[in-house]
């Protein structure tokens, strides 16, 4: 009897140790398996990380390009409407035409030397770039001009001679010496904006007025 009790309790110990010893061994694989998991969803996390900041990266590039591509458009763009004003503004100063004739309204003689001649009696202003109060033409453009004068001399025993005046400067001059003997000239020359042209009796005996004496000067090409 008490053999049998013995050989129960071995048994029991025995089945204890074994199922203890499988209980043990399957924690350890779950444990390791857990650790196994662990460690897969950190490396996978990792990537995942490093594919954001990637991708964050390529985004900032990208911004950083579209931002450069806006700037240097918005540049073009004014450029263009720079261009096209200054075109604009350059085909209305081709359309404005500028051209003058004028004359004295009388027959008398002129004899006033030294200073620019107020020619009276407007022909044609267009521009309006003629001061008869001065005598002076103003260019209201830049550009190249055409300058005639014709003179006649008024006195039978004398010479004659003008001038035309760009500034302060001599562009041109017209000489005649006989009674009634007329003379001309035709000169171009630029004028900036602003600048003045004129024409000036620089000595000698009295020119003829009225048709007898004509100033005529127009625009050609605007710069």
């Amino acid at each position: 009897m008490c053999s049998q009790n013995l050989n129960t309790l071995f048994f029991f110990i025995f089945s204890t140790s074994l199922i203890l010893a499988f209980t043990n061994s399957k924690a350890d694989d779950n444990a390791r398996a857990s650790n196994v998991t662990v460690t897969s969803l950190q490396a996978v996390v990792d990537q995942q990380v490093v594919l954001t900041q990637s991708l964050q990266a390529e985004l900032q590039a990208e911004k950083n390009r579209a931002a450069a591509a806006e700037a240097s458009l918005l540049s073009q763009l004014t450029a263009s409407q720079n261009e096209i004003i200054t075109l604009l503004g350059r085909v209305a100063a081709l359309s404005t035409p500028v051209a003058f004739t004028v004359r004295f309204s009388t027959y008398d003689d002129i004899n006033t030397t030294h200073t620019p001649l107020r020619f009276d009696k407007i022909l044609l202003n267009a521009g309006n770039g003629y001061d008869p109060q001065t005598g002076m033409f103003t260019a209201p453009l830049a550009g190249t001009y055409a300058f005639f004068l014709n003179q006649m001399t008024a006195n039978r025993h004398g010479e004659v001679l003008m001038a035309i005046v760009k500034q302060s400067a001599i562009v041109d001059s017209v000489f005649s010496a006989e009674y009634e003997e007329q003379a001309s000239t035709l000169v171009t020359s630029h004028l900036g904006r602003g600048e003045q042209v004129s024409v000036v009796h620089q000595g000698g005996v009295a020119i003829r007025g009225s048709w007898s004496t004509i100033f005529t000067g127009c625009l050609l090409h605007a710069d």
